[in-house]
């Protein structure tokens, strides 16, 4: 029998990471610790601000509102939907059913609505993953949300291993443009609300246990679109590194901010400087001084016509 690493009792979790075991008492403690050690390390928010969480109604979303609201932070949800027959829908009440047990508000939105198109409608154009448009649409209608709602922060519940993997793909192919912006909290900038990701000291299966132990319900299905998705193979090769080297992927993001993006920040910063957009004024570092979304609105327009 495995034995609790705190109380000796029977253990039901282990974390090969930091050779550990946990009883199911301790293991909810040692999850609430690593989000309350995040957001107080990188100064993420504070009790007297309002929490707005990106709720998809995947493991990690439904996990970050939770915690953060037994913390007792002011915390809403905001959920889109994406318009991807079933699996949106299927998102959608989880979502629900979770504001409505944990008596959270959430905010819901239809893609449809905010944009005109669903995202499978928006992404058929284009040669590039629908992935990649689909995460600069949802950052680009949060932070308008955010201000119509009155959040003064948005969070979202990207965990080590999906900062670790952004991290890897960003290295690999010199996106430096994003080198300087791997911290987990970025400012509040152009009346856009300040981001944080306070779950970055937790895993994928950290989060999954988590909600297991709660017998919190959310979507176990991957999201139809995201196959061959480039993160996926990133995620691959540092669960494959892990095995062999404990805790490499903490080391591999928490060094690199430690150690290497202060000598890059201001420097890439400083390169890459931002104009607002001439259409909808949200801030770009296009040289056209058009930001993404307009962008593409423009694309499909002349599609169409």
């Amino acid at each position: 029998m495995m034995k609790c690493t705190i109380c000796k009792k029977e253990a039901h979790f282990r974390i090969p990471r930091h050779n550990v075991k946990f009883c199911k008492l301790h293991f909810d403690e040692y999850v609430l610790n690593q989000v309350k050690r995040a957001i107080k390390h990188f100064n993420m928010f504070n009790k007297n601000e309002r929490i707005g969480v990106a709720v998809s109604g995947g493991k990690d979303s439904i996990a970050c509102i939770d915690i953060l609201n037994r913390l007792g932070y002011d915390t809403v949800g905001i959920h889109i939907n994406l318009g991807i027959v079933d699996f949106s829908e299927k998102s959608e009440k989880i979502v629900l059913k979770f504001s409505k047990s944990k008596n959270i508000p959430i905010y819901t939105y239809l893609m449809r609505e905010l944009f005109g198109l669903s995202i499978i409608e928006i992404g058929k154009p284009f040669s590039q993953k629908i992935c990649s448009v689909c995460g600069k649409l949802k950052r680009y209608y949060l932070s308008k949300i955010a201000k119509e709602i009155g959040v003064d922060v948005i969070v979202t519940g990207h965990n080590l291993d999906d900062v670790s993997a952004t991290l890897l793909g960003n290295l690999l192919f010199s996106n430096v443009q994003y080198l300087a912006r791997q911290y987990p909290v970025i400012p509040a900038e152009n009346n856009n609300p300040k981001k944080a990701k306070p779950l970055v000291r937790l895993t994928d299966q950290e989060t999954k246990l988590y909600l297991e132990l709660r017998g919190i319900e959310y979507v176990r299905d991957t999201c139809p679109l995201s196959k061959g998705a480039n993160s996926l193979y990133y995620k691959e090769a540092l669960n494959n590194l892990e095995s062999h080297f404990k805790s490499i992927k903490a080391h591999f993001y928490f060094s690199y901010l430690d150690k290497i993006q202060p000598l890059l920040e201001n420097k890439l910063e400083s390169s890459f400087g931002k104009s607002s957009c001439k259409i909808c004024g949200e801030k770009t570092s296009s040289k056209t001084s058009i930001c993404f979304v307009c962008s593409i609105k423009s694309k499909l327009l002349k599609n169409r016509g």
